[in-house]
């Protein structure tokens, strides 16, 4: 056990004999955090604090993290002299965070390798003992900071209607001093009895919820879930809104269902983290930015059946008429960098690369400062659009900054922008550094379990690492080793016996070293028993300029086509 641990132990032994006492818990949480200072030089996606530790892992793990720290954040800004980390140090041994951040902590290693590597929090060992103690704590933390702050907020009270801050359960959600008015208490009593008889129906607590927030806030604001995500993401007009709206948006339950559904979760998740108040307060006290919610929820349905016509026509293909749904959005919303990157991304498959990269421009200028991963998805986007005006120079560029703005944003290196800027190196005539991309992110296919789309759920990228792995085969040859190429791709079909890129590939190199029998088998093989066939190999235009061929094997393959012996 190392000195750290120690004083840890000192600290907890503390505890242990004076479970109530702060001064007992300021030991523990002063322990805890030189123990997570331990080895922390920083990088360049976390600086040298354990407060930017934790919130570049709230950021990857933001269900099980933001309650802590949107908590510990609160008293900060209500107390005076109160340090959030300490605040949340506390908080999170209570609510089980701390236990999560040390147990996954390793398993992002954008923030982990901000610490050396003889760090206590990077020895699976030291972190299980350290796991170990903190599940034995929570019963000795009767009332952590947050805790204190709401109980001595509730002793203020005067028996006026409940502020923000005393709705902590769904008793406190009804009217203290009066009842509501007649229709009101229709409305409650009506879906109540919706509730009872429907499963689809608000829940009371989220009925109850509405029937506080319509007294003091415009209504119109809080009718979509959508609007607490449009606020706590931010734009140019307000600042971002702690709401955990995201996490609850992140969550199985909520991934398939409506609004109205998505809204109850939210407010039983904030009830249960003792949160519900000091998110409706943080609304109250942003009342500009509520204005322009309830302006912006007028127009929620026409956008959201704009917004479905968009869908339905990308997915048949009619770009044009995607175009134009997404172009009456924002007219509707004209701020919203969301409308302009979609309208991009429409643009981008429609081909009119001019005009996708005028709207990436625009979507960037209005996206909200500080957000690291809203600015990686839109440079991405335009390096693409890039790519498609021969822009390598400009493309390179933004998948540089995609990568490092990601790294700074908590997520790790994509794969596919790794190849893409491959492509790009590629087309620059960088055949070693384009190689290397290859490499890299055909080995971090192979190494993840899957990638974490929209719906929440993974699948295997087995497709993305054979398709870079080709591409890394084909530079190989075009630096000269067309053996070592030969060989790469050998493999490449033997594990993929689909692929008509590789089986291409080496009826070429086969016919390059003389051995035309084993060419001529190989082609016919992707010609008559891979359902992409072959044809579009025979376009030498295509190979150039859309699959990307080297000139070396582009001339290889023209040299088998034409049955040109090689020299």
């Amino acid at each position: 056990m190392s000195d750290m641990e120690g004083r840890l132990s000192s600290a907890f032994g503390l505890l242990h004999s004076s479970p109530g006492a702060e001064s007992a818990q300021s030991c523990v949480a002063a322990a805890l955090l030189s123990w997570l200072e331990h080895g922390l030089k920083g990088n360049r996606a976390v600086s040298g604090s354990v407060w930017s530790v934790v919130t570049a892992a709230t950021r990857a793990f933001p269900i099980q993290l933001s309650p802590s720290v949107e908590k510990a954040q609160t008293l900060a800004d209500v107390c005076a002299g109160t340090d959030p980390v300490q605040a949340w140090v506390l908080q999170a041994i209570d609510d089980g965070s701390l236990v999560t951040l040390v147990q996954r902590l390793r398993s992002q290693p954008q923030i982990i390798t901000a610490y050396t590597r003889d760090a206590l929090i990077r020895d699976a060992k030291a972190a299980e003992r350290l796991v170990a103690q903190l599940q034995q704590l929570k019963e000795l933390l009767p009332a952590t900071p947050y805790v204190r702050y709401l109980q001595q907020q509730a002793a203020q009270d005067t028996g006026q209607p409940a502020t923000p801050v005393h709705i902590q359960t769904e008793e406190d959600l009804q009217p203290h001093s009066s009842q509501p008015p007649p229709q009101q208490q229709q409305d409650v009593a009506g879906a109540k009895e919706q509730d009872s008889s429907s499963s689809s129906s608000s829940s009371k607590a989220a009925a109850a919820a509405r029937d506080v927030l319509g007294g003091w806030l415009p209504r119109q604001a809080v009718a979509a879930f959508g609007v607490l995500q449009a606020l706590q993401h931010g734009s140019k007009q307000h600042p971002r809104l702690m709401l955990g709206a995201d996490g609850i948006a992140r969550m199985k339950a909520a991934r398939a269902s409506p609004p109205a559904a998505k809204l109850d979760l939210w407010v039983r998740a904030s009830l249960n983290e003792q949160l519900l108040g000091v998110r409706l307060s943080t609304l109250a006290a942003n009342p500009d930015a509520l204005a322009a919610a309830a302006a912006l929820e007028q127009q929620l349905p026409d956008i959201a059946q704009l917004q479905a016509d968009a869908y339905e026509a990308y997915a048949n293909r009619d770009f044009q008429a995607a175009v134009q749904y997404l172009t009456d959005i924002l007219q509707v919303d004209a701020s919203n960098p969301r409308w302009l990157e979609m309208r991009a991304q429409v643009l981008v498959d429609a081909k009119s690369f001019d005009a996708a990269v005028a709207d990436f421009n625009a979507a960037l200028a209005l996206a909200p400062a500080g957000e690291p991963i809203v600015e990686a998805r839109l440079r991405a986007g335009r390096a693409l659009a890039y790519e498609g005006r021969s822009q390598w120079q400009e493309a390179l560029a933004d998948y540089d900054a995609a990568l490092q703005l990601a790294a700074a944003g908590g997520e790790s290196p994509d794969p596919y922008i790794i190849n893409a800027r491959g492509n790009c190196r590629n087309s620059l005539g960088e055949w070693e550094g384009a190689r290397e991309d290859y490499l890299t992110s055909s080995q971090l296919f192979q190494q993840a379990k899957g990638f974490r789309g929209r719906g929440g759920t993974t699948t295997q990228r087995l497709d993305g690492a054979i398709f870079a792995a080709s591409n890394a085969a084909l530079m190989l040859a075009q630096v000269g080793d067309e053996e070592g190429a030969l060989r790469e791709f050998e493999k490449i079909a033997r594990r993929a016996p689909g692929s008509s890129d590789s089986r291409a590939a080496l009826a070429a190199l086969y016919w390059r070293r003389g051995d035309e029998q084993r060419a001529e088998d190989v082609w016919h093989f992707a010609c008559e028993n891979i359902s992409a066939g072959c044809s579009k190999y025979q376009d030498r235009k295509w190979l150039q300029e859309v699959r990307r061929w080297p000139p070396v094997m582009v001339a290889r393959l023209q040299d088998f086509l034409a049955l040109q012996r090689p020299a």
